[in-house]
């Protein structure tokens, strides 16, 4: 189901409580696709072909575990955002996702540009991260547990 900003207005809560996003932005969308039933791996390869970033909130303790080559965006005294290589095996990328998808703290999507972008990192698991400076990007979410994918277009 695609939303304009208008239907988003209309929301009774934030567009990112609505949709159960894993992050937080300042800025209004100007569409938001809501995809049920999507296939998630598929849809995420796509995204990853057109070279779009793939960004991951990881707790600090557990970064050693992950085993991906990465590049470090952003750290606190709990989490580190990173981007993930494209040196890393696809289907190694995507095990990881399904392992760690409801870990406390874990969050991850693809955006199109990770360029001027603002990032303030969440300080306990109970938070998101916040992104600003969105002009003319978009962002994708994948919830592969339910098969849905969101794609966020500013």
């Amino acid at each position: 189901m695609i939303y304009q900003r208008r239907d988003l207005e209309l929301l009774e809560d934030r567009y990112e409580n609505e949709f159960v996003l894993s992050v937080l932005t300042n800025e209004e969308p100007r569409e938001l696709n809501h995809m049920l039933e999507a296939k998630p791996e598929t849809i995420f390869k796509d995204y990853w072909e057109k070279q779009y970033s793939f960004v991951i909130l990881f707790s600090n303790f557990m970064l050693a575990k992950l085993g991906l080559e990465y590049l470090l965006l952003k750290k606190n005294n709990s989490f580190s955002l990173i981007s993930i290589s494209r040196k890393n095996n696809f289907n190694k990328i995507l095990s990881i996702l399904r392992e760690y998808e409801y870990v406390n703290g874990f969050c991850f999507f693809m955006i199109k540009s990770l360029d001027g972008l603002n990032f303030e990192l969440a300080i306990d698991s109970q938070e998101r991260v916040k992104v600003t400076q969105l002009s003319n990007n978009e962002i994708v979410i994948f919830q592969f547990d339910v098969e849905e994918v969101i794609l966020i277009k500013y």
